[in-house]
């Protein structure tokens, strides 16, 4: 047993070797070719063209030896090489699209600048491509979120739901609308979380297994509402839920929404210390910013 675990490690150690230095030639080549000429007879525009084909070879080759931001440079040299042949196509925009991918995870920075070349390729290239527009801005979010900059993520998904609308991708419209408003409730951020946490209910409002998800974001609503201490809109917004989405009315989040507007009403800070019910992580930190609030208010009174 011990010997074929050790056996299959070496020869995938040999697999990832033999793919790299494959990678490498056909990488090397592709250099050569992409090299002016100052030959008059040359093909320099067809020896271009060959040499994006061997960079792109060796980007796969590089992707089966596990070296990611080898592959993203070499996919970044064929779209340069590319559009430098005045191809800003859909193919082209691929190229940069998933040259910024590989790269995403060794080099945030590159990587975003790259998914922007990618972008304005697929909506300024011959053919316009929202969707795939819209993949890039979310990834470039991505990163934004992993390097904490929480701000510039909900630009970008801001950015990405208007192409998926203009592309007809309501779904990943929806999905974007979930994660300004997730984002924004971490920024504290309670007008934009309120506002995208129905636009999301509004999409998934009749919708077949849509209740679940309408539930679980009118009670982030409902809380961010609450984290504004306005009590007066909160319970109108709670009113306009329960006239607008049948499934509320009947749920557990409405349950603990009105609980929690009579603990607001009762200073109660220990209920939303511990409020006995399942929240997700961005519902616990308004509830804890609740409770701290009281515990502030009333520390000044002593």
């Amino acid at each position: 047993m011990g010997q074929d675990q050790s056996s299959n490690s070496k020869n995938k150690f040999i697999d990832e070797s033999d793919h790299k230095t494959k990678a490498d030639k056909l990488i090397a080549e592709a250099k050569k070719l992409s090299q002016p000429k100052s030959n008059l007879w040359s093909d320099s525009n067809s020896e271009r063209k060959s040499a994006i084909e061997l960079f792109k070879q060796g980007a796969n080759f590089y992707k089966l030896a596990g070296l990611q931001s080898n592959a993203g440079y070499a996919l970044l040299e064929a779209g340069k090489l590319s559009l430098e042949l005045e191809t800003a196509n859909y193919q082209t925009a691929m190229m940069f699209k998933d040259a910024a991918t590989c790269l995403a995870n060794a080099n945030s920075t590159t990587a975003i600048s790259v998914y922007e070349q990618a972008v304005w390729i697929f909506i300024n290239g011959s053919g316009t491509h929202f969707k795939y527009a819209a993949q890039c801005i979310e990834a470039m979010a991505e990163i934004y979120i992993r390097t904490n900059q929480n701000s510039l993520a909900i630009k970008s998904y801001m950015l990405a739901s208007t192409y998926y609308e203009a592309d007809g991708s309501t779904f990943d419209l929806a999905k974007c609308y979930y994660q300004i408003m997730c984002l924004s409730m971490e920024e504290k951020m309670y007008d934009d979380a309120i506002l995208y946490a129905e636009k999301y209910a509004d999409f998934y409002n009749g919708k077949q297994y849509g209740s679940s998800k309408v539930q679980s974001v009118l009670l982030s609503a409902g809380l961010c509402s609450l984290g504004l201490a306005d009590l007066v809109s909160t319970n109108k917004k709670i009113s306009t839920y329960l006239d607008n989405y049948a499934c509320f009315a009947k749920s557990a989040e409405y349950n603990f929404l009105a609980d929690s507007i009579k603990a607001y009403e009762d200073s109660d800070s220990d209920f939303f210390l511990d409020p006995k019910y399942k929240l997700d992580k961005y519902q616990i930190a308004i509830c804890n910013r609740i409770h701290n609030k009281f515990k502030t208010e009333e520390d000044d009174l002593c």
